[in-house]
């Protein structure tokens, strides 16, 4: 049976999300962290860190928020930093917009994981998998990082393709001359 003392209000994962709505603005549009409800679970065991839970009707009447998010004591604590911002980011992008829009279809509710979810968390956290175990991911939480300052990035685009190909049948034609001659 569970006991008040095993549960206590936190503030951890809120201000870990306030973090992260500050370094991607645009992703996270209309996004409230002060709308979870965060609770910490002390002596339950759990594979996860946080699980984010919809809070419905006549729940919602009690604590006037629409979504509850639990945190496990014993595998929050383990983590580092970098991995707890992870992990808040992986449940941020489990609601939807208009999540906290109470005029709003979304609201109070949770999204499905589907390609787009982890297409987003792919590329905020610079194309590394292996989430919270590598050690090159960058922390959603940092303003910037060192490293990705040090990486020069050159996307493709289709209109230079055509471009790229042309300059390397050059390239290798000047090879060709400088070689025979």
């Amino acid at each position: 049976m569970a006991y008040c003392a095993d549960y206590e209000v936190t503030m951890d994962a809120n201000d870990l999300m306030d973090k992260v709505v500050d370094k991607w603005p645009e992703a996270f549009e209309g996004f409230n962290s002060k709308e979870i409800h965060c609770v910490l679970t002390k002596g339950k065991k759990s594979k996860k860190a946080l699980i984010l839970k919809s809070v419905k009707h006549p729940f919602h009447v009690f604590i006037d928020k629409p979504y509850l998010l639990e945190i496990f004591d014993e595998v929050w604590k383990e983590m580092n930093n970098k991995q707890r911002h992870i992990a808040v980011f992986h449940v941020m992008n489990a609601i939807p917009s208009g999540g906290f829009d109470r005029e709003d279809s979304n609201y109070s509710k949770l999204l499905q994981p589907d390609i787009k979810m982890f297409s987003t968390e792919y590329s905020a956290l610079h194309g590394v998998p292996g989430l919270c175990d590598d050690s090159v991911i960058v922390d959603p939480g940092e303003k910037e990082n060192k490293k990705s300052k040090d990486i020069v990035r050159n996307p493709i685009k289709i209109e230079n393709i055509d471009e790229d190909e042309d300059e390397d049948e050059n390239v290798n034609e000047n090879e060709l001359d400088e070689e025979s001659a």
